[in-house]
């Protein structure tokens, strides 16, 4: 079989959703995607274990399938690297780009948590790592086990309108395609698929979903003929929102069989993940913002 090359990035940013996206285009019968999910073979000024053999990078796509005709891959770190963009139309001209963004602040978060458990960060407190970065960057305060400090330095991570603005400097923008987290992460398909996905692995364990719809077509119930369906590989379900289509999710919930609450209280639903936190329960939280802190707090009460 010819080598496959590339054709089109998902660059980015972190914590927006690629996964999901690079899984969904795995599935189609004439898209390839990278195995592993992100090679980052040209984003060589950052290092974070990246492969930088161009023959290992070729094996990357050595499963491809025989009618593609898409060949992607999802390094989330291109968009946030100086030269990978550049390297990148070197290697192919005719190379298009998707690039998926959100709340600037909630990447930093979210990729602080990642920081934690793969780059060596030990500030485990989210605000003092940020105001850590000055003396970061000169040198200061960087944990022994950090593997490159441009990992830590979550200020520059969140300046997503400057490495935008990089991007469509160096790429015409017919060949970006951009994509706002808030309308995808949380679309139903994406409920759906985060679901069924954990069901196959916890077979008939019980599943309490928690979801805090953000986007506006989700608040407004644009979706809602969808809900019922996308959480139908759960258990139990705990809708968040005081600004929120209710009548519509009662609707949508009521057809579906599955056992739900609409809560628009933080505190009351912070107490019903406490009553259903159970043995051989699986709680999944999913919210495209910081959900006031629910996650950790929970987790905080769990420990007590």
């Amino acid at each position: 079989m010819a080598l496959l090359k590339p054709n089109f990035f998902i660059i980015g940013a972190p914590k927006c959703g690629t996964t999901s996206l690079h899984n969904y285009l795995k599935s189609h019968s004439q898209i390839t995607m990278s195995n592993p999910k992100e090679p980052h073979y040209f984003s060589e000024d950052i290092n974070n274990g990246g492969i930088r053999n161009k023959e290992k990078y070729a094996d990357c796509f050595s499963h491809g399938k025989r009618n593609a005709i898409a060949i992607g891959e999802s390094s989330t770190l291109y968009l946030y690297s100086r030269v990978a963009v550049q390297n990148i139309y070197n290697y192919n001209r005719d190379v298009k780009f998707i690039t998926m963004i959100r709340n600037p602040i909630e990447i930093a978060r979210s990729f602080h948590q990642v920081a934690l458990k793969v780059f060596g960060e030990i500030e485990t407190d989210f605000q003092k790592a940020w105001f850590l970065e000055e003396n970061r960057k000169s040198g200061m305060n960087i944990p022994v086990g950090c593997i490159d400090p441009k990992l830590i330095l979550y200020g520059n991570i969140a300046k997503i309108g400057q490495q935008v603005k990089r991007l469509l400097d160096k790429i015409s923008s017919d060949k970006i395609h951009f994509v706002l987290y808030d309308d995808f992460a949380h679309h139903p398909t994406a409920i759906e698929t985060t679901l069924i996905g954990l069901r196959k692995r916890v077979g008939n364990e019980r599943i309490v979903a928690v979801i805090e719809p953000r986007s506006a077509s989700m608040r407004l119930g644009v979706h809602n003929d969808r809900l019922g369906v996308s959480v139908a590989s759960s258990d139990y379900v705990l809708w968040y929102g005081d600004n929120i289509d209710g009548q519509g999710i009662h609707r949508a919930m009521d057809s579906s069989g599955v056992s739900y609450e609409l809560i628009d209280q933080i505190e009351s639903l912070l107490q019903r993940c406490l009553d259903l936190a159970k043995p051989d329960t699986h709680m999944v939280i999913m919210s495209n913002g910081a959900f006031q802190g629910l996650q950790e707090t929970l987790v905080e009460c769990l420990k007590n």
